[in-house]
């Protein structure tokens, strides 16, 4: 059975480790099995306001497994922007 870090609606931060690309949003899906080096990559809602933007016109990114961090205190200012 393949065991997955995290779940939908798992709450994340992301850290694209650019320099530019980081922020906070909320795991909506798995877009590829897991591999012994970079992990799964997770499709991450952005809740932040940080994507969309001019360069990449979607709301949803996806990110490595190692460039995520489980975020377990739901900021005061959070808001939920989902289809759900």
């Amino acid at each position: 059975m393949i065991k997955f870090k995290y779940k939908q609606n798992d709450i994340v931060k992301f850290d694209l480790r650019d320099g530019v690309n980081k922020g906070l949003g909320i795991i909506v899906g798995c877009s590829t099995m897991p591999s012994p080096v970079i992990g799964s990559t997770y499709m991450v809602e952005v809740t932040d306001g940080s994507f969309p933007n001019e360069v990449y016109p979607f709301g949803v990114i996806p990110v490595f497994e190692q460039h995520l961090e489980r975020n377990d205190r739901v900021p005061d200012d959070y808001t939920l922007n989902t289809l759900y």
